[in-house]
């Protein structure tokens, strides 16, 4: 099990995940990072994060990465047309039972990337639903177990228009919060990566993405900052904890 968290910033779009990988009956069988980067023509990057039973996953991903090689941007439905074509081609020659496996452990995937220079962000489920890419309903989105715990948190202080270090340093509260909470489905570091704009080789294709990762040590030493506070009122904790999220996320910015 898994959670994943997106927020779209004016200078990035920031990703974060759990690590760690939960089989139903088993337990908790490792970690990993479960956020990857797709590399497309001219220099071009995308993120796509995953959640659900790594066996269908890590397949689905490593198609999209195939098929990406070489593609150039050129809007939307380039990207989410590889994303969706990836997920049928892995479903086209599974068995019933193979079918009702994924239906019960299959995943969810969250998709960020720039196109002409804007920011997108998409989910896709690999089963249920329409089997198409839906762009966010705002500037965030969370997928996986923990998704209705980090909406609520993230619609409390994911500020629309705030830059990275404060995507960064909410992302990383948000995740913090989900693994306590759902602490036999999510836990292991929280991994965060974003997508900066950078000018693209090609001028006629303005703006690209370009992945950065924050290092490991520095989130995991801010990460205890972000626990709980003890304040008396909603404002008061509001207030301070978007002056925490600021410091954390400059901090883990600095140390890059």
């Amino acid at each position: 099990m898994t959670i994943l968290t997106g927020i779209i910033c004016p200078d990035a779009i920031v990703l974060a995940a759990d690590s760690q990988m939960t089989e139903a009956g088993l337990g908790t069988i490792g970690f990993k990072d479960k956020i990857s980067i797709v590399h497309f023509a001219n220099d071009e990057q995308a993120l796509i994060a995953s959640a659900g039973a790594p066996s269908i996953t890590d397949y689905i991903v490593e198609l999209v990465q195939q098929k990406a090689r070489g593609v150039k941007i050129t809007n939307p439905r380039t990207v989410t047309d590889i994303i969706e074509n990836a997920i049928g081609e892995y479903k086209a020659p599974l068995d019933d039972d193979q079918k009702e496996y994924g239906k019960e452990h299959g995943g969810e995937l969250i998709l960020a990337f720039y196109a002409s220079g804007k920011p997108y962000l998409y989910t896709i489920a690999v089963y249920g639903g329409s089997g198409k890419a839906a762009t966010a309903g705002c500037h965030y989105v969370a997928a996986g177990v923990g998704k209705w715990t980090a909406d609520y948190l993230l619609r409390e202080f994911a500020v629309p228009g705030a830059k990275a270090q404060a995507a960064i340093g909410t992302s990383i509260y948000v995740i913090r919060k989900v693994k306590r909470h759902q602490a036999a489905y999510c836990g292991g570091d929280t991994i965060v990566k974003w997508l900066g704009i950078v000018a693209a080789r090609d001028k006629s294709q303005g703006n690209i993405g370009r992945t950065r990762t924050a290092k490991q040590e520095a989130v995991n030493q801010t990460e205890a900052s972000l626990d709980d506070l003890d304040l008396k009122t909603r404002e008061e904790q509001n207030k301070q904890m978007m002056t925490i999220i600021q410091d954390v996320g400059r901090r883990v910015l600095k140390e890059q």
